[in-house]
């Protein structure tokens, strides 16, 4: 969150709204596919316990394992991306705070202490980790947004916003673009979500409609009120709340982050577990322990080294964690926006909604969909969200190769332009 007043300035605001608009739709409609293929899992009459929560095992299921694995791969890059980005915004954080400190030190020193807490604490305890802080996250906001909107000059921003034409769009894409669909990523806990919604439909898609607006709004009005000067980011020193804020904003990502990489791992290295498991003589004790060990959800120690040393390492070798200006640390910020949420958090759900469509048509006609099936055209979402996701893939690469083009279809796609 950090991140996005600096990205939205060089693009503009006006083109970067209707980059926000686009992605929040976009995400929407293939969480609406997780949603559909999670509770038809449900509804065929499996246990609860071998539904898939995975993107990994989900493919598995839809595709096969090979397209499993390559989903398995995107999905720990896009993971391992938010990882380097979220250590490395934490040695910056806490080098501005105190300029002794050396940022690549502290960043390690920060991954570290990730990989020691996961290893000995269970998910529960993760969880409720992660839980407070979000608690500190939204109260910290709260507490920066409310007198900063009282303090800020909107008057520049309409301005700007009404000057934004449909042509600084393609440009906005480009600067803008994937540090936005990054941020807005949320697919990853759909099958989670159902799970807890009891796999009602309803109250499934209500929670992920309302609970995917909240960090939308969120998100604009952070940009607008640090835009127009009513939160000045550049001075942590001036309060304590701003401190906590980014704090709370990393380490909440980064729990998240290595939780859900472990877990791929953890599917990844199952047959591993199950050969030295069938090859040892297990004793009645040791079974017990094992037991009582998977009853409180630990992650295995080589699924938690797996998630954490390769972004530490990655943070030694990229060394600037000047987040502000670039480097190589906003190359992990492009390549899980631009490459790897376009592809896993777009591309796959539209793939695996026709897959599931054509699985069933035959034998459930009359089966409940989402609400954009109930358009009496599902290839007009789907195809949407597949045209959104090639082409946002397609510019991200014409930037990385340094040819940039202007097209005129993102106006066409993104609502509202």
């Amino acid at each position: 969150m950090m991140q996005l007043p600096n990205a939205v300035s060089q693009a503009g605001v006006g083109a970067s709204a209707l980059i926000f608009l686009g992605s929040y739709l976009i995400n929407l409609i293939s969480a609406l596919y997780l949603i559909d293929f999670s509770i038809s899992q449900y509804e065929s009459g499996r246990p609860t316990s071998e539904l898939p929560t995975s993107f990994k095992d989900i493919a598995d299921e839809a595709f096969g394992p090979s397209i499993g694995y390559g989903v398995a791969f995107v999905s720990v890059m896009f993971n391992w991306c938010a990882l380097i980005f979220s250590i490395l915004s934490c040695g910056t954080a806490a080098h501005t705070l105190v300029p002794e400190w050396n940022p690549v030190q502290v960043s390690l020193l920060f991954s570290a202490v990730l990989t020691f807490v996961h290893i000995q604490l269970s998910n529960n305890a993760l969880s409720q980790m992660a839980s407070v802080s979000v608690l500190a996250l939204f109260a910290s906001f709260a507490g920066l947004l409310i007198p900063g909107m009282m303090h800020s000059d909107f008057s520049n921003l309409i301005e700007s916003t009404v000057a934004s034409t449909s042509a600084s769009t393609n440009d906005a894409l480009l600067l803008a673009g994937p540090c936005i669909v990054f941020s807005m990523v949320f697919q990853n806990v759909i099958p989670i979500a159902a799970k807890l919604c009891n796999f009602d439909r309803f109250q499934t898609t209500a929670s992920v409609v309302l609970g995917s607006a909240l960090p939308t709004i969120m998100y604009m009005l952070w940009c607008a009120v640090v835009l127009a000067g009513g939160v000045d980011t550049s001075s942590v020193n001036s309060g304590v709340l701003l401190p906590i804020f980014m704090f709370a904003a990393v380490s909440g990502s980064s729990v998240g982050g290595v939780m859900s990489t472990a877990e791929e791992f953890e599917s990844l290295l199952e047959p591993v577990f199950k050969i030295n498991n069938e090859s040892q003589n297990v004793d009645d004790s040791d079974a017990l322990i094992v037991a009582d060990k998977d009853e409180q959800q630990f992650f295995s120690v080589p699924s938690v080294l797996l998630a954490t040393i390769p972004p530490a390492l990655a943070c030694v070798f990229l060394g600037s964690t000047d987040v502000s200006n670039g480097g190589g640390v906003m190359t992990a910020l492009d390549i899980a926006g631009g490459y790897c949420s376009p592809f896993l958090c777009w591309l796959f759900p539209a793939l695996l909604h026709g897959k599931l469509l054509q699985s069933t048509a035959r034998n459930d006609t009359q089966r409940k969909r989402n609400i954009f099936d109930n358009w009496g055209s599902v290839s007009v979402s789907s195809v949407y969200v597949v045209l959104c996701s090639i082409f946002m893939l397609e510019q991200q690469f014409m930037k990385d190769v340094g040819i940039f083009t202007n097209h005129n279809v993102l106006t066409s796609l993104i609502p509202g332009s």
